[in-house]
């Protein structure tokens, strides 16, 4: 079994990735495919994540399982940090582009 720390930490950094996840889904794209694009690569990030989890369930001592799965966790959430920072100055841009052409 899991231990209840591991499982208390997976819920946590869910949680953030969630949180994230609907961030970036709020932002306009010009482009919708790309978005689609952008939101299907993250989905695709959580096959890893299952992939750990199970290997977590077959060897839950296993410390090097733990901490890839909390390592791949704080990576995912530092990539989701960097999009939405990303996808803020491009929105701050659009928003000064408005500005001046309505000047």
């Amino acid at each position: 079994e899991v231990p209840a720390a591991v499982m208390e930490a997976d819920m946590y950094y869910a949680s953030q990735v969630n949180a994230k996840y609907e961030m970036i889904q709020g932002f306009y794209f010009e482009n919708s495919e790309e978005k689609a694009v952008l939101l299907d690569e993250l989905k695709d990030l959580e096959t890893y994540h299952q992939q750990l989890m199970n290997e977590l369930e077959s060897n839950p001592d296993n410390d090097l399982v733990i901490n890839a799965l909390i390592r791949h966790y704080q990576i995912k959430l530092e990539v989701m940090d960097q999009i939405i920072t990303q996808l803020n100055q491009v929105k701050s841009e659009i928003s000064e582009n408005h500005e001046k052409e309505s000047i």
